[in-house]
């Protein structure tokens, strides 16, 4: 009894206690900030669609927050953590790709525009399916019609152009 009375045992048990999981985000905040992070790309890229250059920009802008963000949750359970890593990959590929789209615009290259926009096409699929993963996931009651998760109805956006089946329409099109 006399160990439990050393200045140093309550500290080290308190501090076991926290690294043993006392002051992990529980799974509905890990749960929300992934939601979150996801509608915000989903507005930038929307906002994209208009064919803007400036909107397509920010667009681009809007996957590299989203990519700081991801980086900065910190600790997620388990399953979480490789759908994070799917988000990561396709909102870097995203960024890219809507990068090249761009600068396809100021090259005024048509064949550079066409593979950018089809690279986001594709890329589009690849967050749709990962957001139905994190719907499942994270919301599974709403697999029972109660509505939750309902944030991801629809098809999201991901790239800066032409993700919505048509292609982009910019201020300034490629010429061939």
């Amino acid at each position: 009894m006399q160990a439990l009375r050393s200045p140093w045992v309550a500290p080290v048990l308190v501090g076991l206690v926290v690294l043993l999981g006392g002051c992990t985000p529980s799974r509905s905040v890990q749960c929300q900030r992934l939601s979150e992070i996801a509608r915000t790309v989903q507005e930038s890229a929307q906002s994209a669609v208009s064919g803007r250059t400036a909107a397509i920009a920010r667009a681009a802008t809007g996957f590299s927050v989203a990519i700081d963000q991801l980086n900065g949750l910190g600790h997620l359970d388990d399953d979480l953590v490789a759908l994070r890593g799917t988000l990561l990959t396709v909102y870097g590929s995203s960024e890219e790709a809507t990068n090249q789209f761009l600068q396809a615009l100021e090259d005024r290259d048509r064949a550079q525009a066409t593979t950018a926009v089809q690279r986001l096409e594709a890329l589009a699929q690849d967050e749709q399916d990962a957001l139905a993963q994190l719907k499942q996931r994270c919301y599974p009651e709403a697999e029972d019609g109660s509505g939750a998760g309902d944030e991801f109805e629809g098809e999201p956006e991901d790239g800066a152009a032409g993700e919505t089946g048509g292609s982009p329409e910019p201020t300034a099109s490629p010429s061939p």
